[in-house]
């Protein structure tokens, strides 16, 4: 039995990841072990973290297990959709890409006419290649708008094959299998997009004049021929340049062929004039002995004297210089016999004048394969061949293509018109090629309009079997494909704001608001929700400002309600509030500024119900300026205290504090009508009229206890006889003694001072701040605090009772409304 030499696959193929648990053949034993693997995938970066973990057998819980990080097993990462090479190129290729857009929008704004699927046209008729032009332009139709759409799509074009030069300039030699396969997608693309340009976007294209010139293909397939497949090639072509006999050179008929099915005429003309005959020839001519033309000399000249298309202004012009031309190779050609016996290569000259002729079988025969068979019957068979009239050619050769060449396969598909099977095969090596190509074909009318399903991120849950008003979202191909390079954008870190740019681009289609671009809109606003931007403040404004530019307001509020999360947790509370205002999150907003409000509770100080209260007891807390949710609240803007209640709070109550602390002799009195203005605006109206209006239940009873103590600082000032006025009336006087009972008088007056006990003896921040319902749970509740806290109290707020009594009765003496 023969052995197997596993040698060169074990030299060549990737070593298996181990994580050194178990001895190499002995994996059975991992079933009975606690050992396991664990990993992550972080999301939208195609990473992989894995770890070796530890699990108890006998632990029956959900727990999962504990990780060994010290047992890192590898970080797993696909291969990069976009290599780094690339960088430079993706940025300008974007460039070319966003100016065609804008091109096709202005195009289509000042167009009179109907385009593209969503006006239609008037005419019917099917272009030669096989697709419809219903559904695309119809240039016969003459319209401005569809003639600016196919000259920028040209210009897209040229400019994408320029930026592949030069990203193929700036690739080393393909010496490893990266660089290989980056320069066989570079070739690819612009192979495909030269061959698109000469065959269908020049194709009946109108001059600057909106007349049609002369639409004639040779030069422009002779470009292609010698940019992509070179032949003579120079390392062949050198050796037999430099050789002694070149005439008995073994690949000496092969060039003349080559360079004559190719064009290139002065490559000809130097390749005859090396030839034995022609320098015979010539010692004859210097020595005068004869003035008989050799066969050579004869096909010399009708070489150098061959019309060319370009040279000529109007094609009626060329065929009849042609026509004369032709007359010439035929009476060479029939004269060719007699030079028979002077020469020995007469059969190789014959078959040359067969080629200048125009005859199929010969330029078949000579034909290395089937790209100088067509440039050979475009030459000399049908010179003035229009551009959609190459694919005809192709069922006079015999094609044949090497199955796992994608270059040769999406190059014939190009030129068949069959552009659905060049961007399967485009897809086999890169999605910049099947996307742009996609691109420009969509723009001219050239991809079917047959919609795709969506399966991209932000898509899900959306099936066939839905109802009718509930179908699922459909995608144009040109959305499909360019949402599938994007996605390749978005996961690279790099590249991740032109992939979102990208996504944008589908969402504004060049047709009409389409339900693919409703789709788009979808995809596009889950995926700015999923980029991470890792505390990065620097990449979070580029994310709200794209977010806002392109109208993306769930995705605007998503973004700065996860970056107030990342704040929060960080303990930067006054940022985390405004991130939270600016998504409209009212319930984070609610808690964070009820913790606030509970912090302040926390430094409040505490009235000594036997000794009596005095103001200077209150005037002498540093927390009236040091407070840091002061600072918090001079950050909120005008917008988001007009747009949630508690913010509006907030900073009254600021302004109420910096009245209070201000030592001239007008504060208190404009402190306590803030005050009353507080009061009134959360909960006094409501109070008033004894209604239960949400705006009653807004504030927490909690906080009610937080302004009574507030407003005693002020009641004792009158009464200590510091003023003589009176600052409440009887009206801000009646609304706190309500406010008081709302307390005390309830059934669940303990449950309220509890909380309110609660949130001051803590003093945890926002953390202890509770969700802000008017029972006051959210610091704790009653049942974290002592039967003497919540009785002490109550003593205060007995003592608040008896300051707002005495105020009431003055306020009557005082006649003060």
């Amino acid at each position: 039995m023969p052995t197997v030499d596993k040698s060169l696959y074990e030299a060549f193929a990737p070593r298996q990841l181990s994580a050194n648990i178990l001895a190499p053949g002995n994996n059975e034993t991992l079933a009975d072990g606690n050992r396991t693997v664990i990993g992550s995938l972080a999301s939208i970066r195609n990473e992989a973290l894995v770890h070796i973990a530890r699990r108890n057998l006998e632990d029956s819980s959900n727990q999962p297990p504990s990780k060994d990080l010290n047992q890192t097993i590898a970080i797993v990462k696909t291969v990069d959709a976009i290599p780094p090479t690339r960088a430079v190129f993706v940025n300008e290729a974007y460039g070319v890409f966003a100016a065609l857009q804008a091109a096709v929008h202005a195009a289509m704004d000042s167009r009179t006419g109907g385009f593209g699927r969503a006006g239609g046209t008037s005419g019917h008729r099917r272009h030669m290649l096989g697709f419809d032009n219903s559904r695309g332009m119809d240039m016969s139709s003459g319209s401005g708008g569809r003639t600016q759409i196919k000259r920028a799509v040209l210009r897209a074009s040229q400019e994408y094959r320029e930026r592949i030069v030069a990203q193929f300039q700036q690739v080393e030699s393909p010496n490893t299998p990266e660089t290989f396969h980056e320069n066989e997608v570079l070739r690819t693309a612009h192979s495909a997009l030269q061959l698109l340009d000469l065959v269908h976007l020049k194709s009946d294209l109108p001059n600057e004049d909106d007349a049609l010139p002369w639409d004639h293909v040779q030069p422009d397939y002779s470009a292609w021929l010698s940019a992509h497949y070179m032949e003579p090639r120079d390392e062949e072509f050198i050796p037999f340049k430099n050789s002694a006999n070149q005439r008995e050179h073994p690949l000496y008929w092969r060039f003349v062929y080559q360079t004559l099915l190719r064009g290139h005429l002065l490559t000809v003309v130097s390749i005859l004039k090396i030839h034995p005959d022609y320098r015979a020839y010539c010692l004859e001519q210097l020595s005068r002995r004869s003035n008989t033309d050799t066969l050579v000399v004869r096909i010399i000249e009708l070489v150098e004297t061959m019309p060319i298309p370009s040279r000529f202004a109007s094609q009626l012009q060329f065929e009849e210089q042609w026509a004369l031309w032709k007359e010439d190779v035929e009476r060479t050609k029939a004269t060719a016999s007699r030079h028979a016996a002077t020469s020995r290569d007469s059969d190789e000259f014959d078959r040359m004048l067969s080629v200048l002729n125009g005859d199929e079988r010969a330029i078949k025969q000579v034909a290395n394969d089937w790209r100088e068979a067509v440039s050979g019957l475009i030459i000399y068979v049908h010179p003035a061949l229009k551009r959609h009239e190459v694919a005809e050619l192709l069922s006079r050769v015999n094609v044949e293509v090497d199955p796992d060449s994608v270059k040769e396969l999406v190059e014939l598909s190009i030129i068949e018109g069959n552009f659905q099977r060049a961007i399967r095969y485009c897809s086999k090596q890169d999605w910049w090629l099947v996307s742009h190509l996609a691109d420009l074909l969509h723009h001219i009318g050239a991809l079917d309009s047959d919609n795709l399903i969506g399966s991209l991120s932000g898509m899900t849950g959306k099936r066939r079997s839905q109802p009718s008003q509930h179908a699922p979202q459909q995608q144009q191909q040109r959305e499909w494909y360019l949402l599938g390079y994007a996605q390749d954008l978005v996961s690279d870190p790099a590249h991740w704001r032109i992939g979102l740019e990208y996504i944008a681009a589908c969402c504004y289609s060049t047709t009409s608001a389409t339900s693919a671009s409703a789709s788009c809109r979808e995809v596009l606003d889950a995926t700015v929700t999923r980029i991470p931007f890792d505390d990065s403040e620097r990449k979070f404004k580029k994310l709200v400002a794209f977010a806002r530019r392109h109208n993306l307001d769930s995705a605007r509020k998503e973004l700065h309600r996860t970056y107030a999360r990342r704040k929060l947790a960080a303990g930067r509370i006054g940022e985390a509030l405004e991130h939270y205002a600016e998504a409209r999150d009212a319930p984070q907003v609610a808690r964070i500024v009820d913790s606030l409000l509970d912090a302040r509770a926390a430094t409040m100080p505490v009235v000594d119900v036997e000794a009596g209260a005095t103001e200077e007891s209150f005037t002498a807390s540093p927390s009236l300026s040091t407070a840091a949710w002061r600072d918090i609240a001079a950050r909120v803007s005008p917008a988001a205290a007009e747009w949630h209640p508690r913010l509006a709070l907030l900073v009254r109550y600021e302004q109420f504090y910096a009245l209070y602390a201000d030592p001239s002799p007008p504060s208190p009195a404009a402190a306590a009508a803030q005050l009353v203005r507080i009061i009134n605006a959360s909960f006094g109206t409501a109070a008033a009229s004894g209604t239960d209006d949400i705006t009653h239940r807004l504030l927490p009873k909690r906080l009610i206890i937080t302004l009574l103590f507030d407003a005693l600082p002020l009641l004792l000032r009158q009464s200590s006889g510091k003023d003589d006025t009176c600052l409440f009336g009887v009206a801000a006087t009646n609304d706190l003694m309500r406010c008081l009972e709302d307390v005390t008088a309830s059934h669940r007056s303990r449950e309220y001072v509890g909380a309110w006990a609660a949130s001051k003896t803590s003093n945890d921040g926002v953390g202890g701040g509770g969700g802000g319902g008017s029972g006051g749970r959210g610091s704790g509740g009653s049942e974290a605090v002592t039967d003497t806290a919540i009785e002490g109290v109550l003593a205060q707020l007995a003592v608040v009772r008896a300051a707002l009594t005495k105020n009431l009765a003055r306020a009557y003496i005082l006649r003060i409304p």
